[in-house]
């Protein structure tokens, strides 16, 4: 494959650089690489002369194509599924999973970056512990899933009834009693960390981050910085 370059050169002079005369020039049929072609594809010589018989051709007669020839090797193009980003995908994991009964998993990467997208999962305990099933957050670079007002407290919303609200939006709405009711057990399960100091180092203490050659002050504020650091960039980014 070739193509034309129309060049433009300016040289610029003078004391100050305020004189300048252009030069242009054209460059043809520069190679730039080569494009291979699919077999039996419509500019492949197979399947211009089709009034060509196979035995003619020496082609195998089943040989349907759809492969590139690359150095003597058959070369094919295979496509690959993946999840969509952003996007929310509930899982019911009761049956494989003696742990958890539900899981939900989003992939989240900004419309502005080209980064790798952050996975995040929220479970839902089996185990009742009184007042119902607890959920969990697992992020990213943290040893244990973190209990769900943990983090919201973590992150700055400290009240239970600020939290309700932030997950179901309007409580005073009769149809968000049943979910209202369904945080209880979050709630419960959340209580040893009831200020956003001891909920950011609860999460601090989960953090996968070891000190290397550093005092203890020096190496516990490095952590705080880097489980910080997570939840701004990691959680969702």
């Amino acid at each position: 494959m070739t193509i034309d370059l129309n060049i433009k050169i300016i040289r610029r002079f003078g004391e100050n650089l305020n004189q300048s005369e252009s030069f242009h020039k054209t460059l043809k049929k520069i190679r730039i690489g080569k494009l291979p072609i699919m077999v039996k594809s419509d500019i492949c010589v197979l399947r211009q002369y089709k009034h060509l018989n196979h035995k003619i051709t020496g082609e195998c007669y089943v040989d349907a194509g759809g492969y590139f020839l690359i150095n003597g090797s058959e070369k094919i193009v295979i496509p690959q599924e993946r999840a969509a980003e952003n996007r929310i995908y509930c899982f019911n994991i009761k049956k494989n999973n003696n742990k958890w009964s539900w899981m939900s998993e989003v992939k989240s990467v900004p419309d502005y970056k080209c980064i790798s997208p952050k996975q995040i999962n929220m479970m839902i305990a089996s185990r009742n512990n009184g007042f119902g099933h607890p959920m969990y957050i697992q992020i990213p670079r943290i040893k244990q899933p973190v209990p769900l007002f943990i983090l919201f407290r973590a992150l700055g919303i400290v009240s239970d009834k600020e939290i309700c609200r932030m997950i179901v939006l309007n409580i005073e709405d009769k149809k968000m009693k049943k979910m209202i009711f369904g945080l209880k057990a979050s709630i419960v399960q959340a209580n040893k960390c009831m200020t956003e100091e001891e909920s950011l180092q609860f999460i601090v203490n989960l953090a996968m981050f070891t000190p290397i050659n550093m005092e203890k002050e020096a190496g516990e504020k490095k952590k705080r910085e880097f489980t910080i650091s997570v939840l701004k960039n990691d959680l969702f980014p």
